[in-house]
């Protein structure tokens, strides 16, 4: 499925890397959601988390000047907003990756909370549901298999077009879980990206 995929290239990546390195790539890639991940990801392998706090988001959005998809994407979704994002979490949180790997450790425990990493580690620095996002398409994979139950749980953050129209169809109520997206992609034929 998703989730082992995911688990899989992110844990070759963290062999060969490193872990925070990876946690860093992922979490920048992420950001990419809606056709614009290969930029983000040149920007992930050029600068590490020091990098995003000693530029400006401007000046990294102009490195990838003539790749970024615009068509259609709207403003709190703008690749140079989800670059800020970002930035205010690698300069406001310094220590955020390893209080992610942290959490994850205690997530696999059962010990930790959807709270615990929002509040806790990232210091409510980013929109709820561009941190779900990235919980879903990096962390909680890089945390290992005994996530993959919370991973389907989680919410599901940032979406495509059309999927709560779909769940509103399908009779589904209240907040959007993982594992609903997921599988609304999945029978969409939108699930080969991991």
């Amino acid at each position: 499925g998703r989730f082992e995929a995911k688990l899989a290239r992110l844990a070759r990546r963290a062999e060969a890397e490193g872990w925070a390195a990876t946690c860093h790539r992922a979490s920048v890639e992420a950001l990419g959601h809606g056709g614009n991940r290969a930029p983000m990801a040149d920007l992930a392998r050029r600068h590490g988390t020091e990098g995003f706090v000693e530029r400006e988001p401007e000046e990294l959005y102009l490195e990838q000047s003539g790749r970024w998809r615009l068509r259609g994407v709207r403003p709190a979704g703008h690749p140079h907003r989800r670059l800020a994002d970002y930035a205010r979490l690698c300069q406001d949180r310094r220590g955020w990756v390893a209080g992610v790997r942290a959490w994850l450790a205690e997530a696999a425990r059962g010990r930790e909370t959807r709270a615990g990493l929002l509040e806790g580690v990232l210091g409510g620095v980013l929109p709820e549901a561009l941190a779900d996002t990235l919980a879903t398409d990096a962390w909680l994979p890089l945390g290992g298999e005994a996530l993959a139950d919370l991973w389907l749980d989680w919410p599901a953050g940032l979406r495509p077009d059309g999927i709560d129209e779909v769940r509103s169809r399908l009779g589904f109520a209240g907040k959007a879980r993982n594992w609903q997206v997921q599988g609304m992609l999945h029978a969409l034929g939108r699930a080969g990206k991991g």
